[in-house]
């Protein structure tokens, strides 16, 4: 029997907020990266603008969340809710995993 179930979002954007602002270098490499998944005819801002932020190399995450539902004879019993967010990715990976030791940890 199911006593507890553990959710988690994550939330990702653009590392830079447009592709003007990235690097020529990276820029390249965001054309060699689209380029078999889009249609020809896609400007690299367009495409950058809607798939940037979820794709590892040029995204960065900046919010998780958490909740855990405790059951009690298959009925919910308990919600323990936690978000950690902010612009730096490493930031919000460490305050997560400590999320993660206090909350979860067994």
């Amino acid at each position: 029997m199911l006593n507890e179930l553990l959710v988690i979002d994550i939330e990702t954007v653009p590392q830079v907020p447009a592709f003007a602002d990235l690097s020529s270098n990276w820029q390249e490499l965001w054309q060699e990266k689209v380029a078999k998944t889009m249609p020809d005819d896609t400007l690299p801002e367009d495409s950058y603008r809607k798939r940037a932020g979820i794709l590892a190399e040029f995204g960065k995450i900046i919010c998780i969340s958490t909740a855990v539902f405790s059951y009690n004879d298959m009925k919910i019993s308990g919600l323990r809710v936690k978000s950690v967010s902010g612009d730096n990715e490493r930031a919000v990976l460490e305050g997560f995993v400590t999320i993660c030791n206090k909350m979860y940890g067994r």
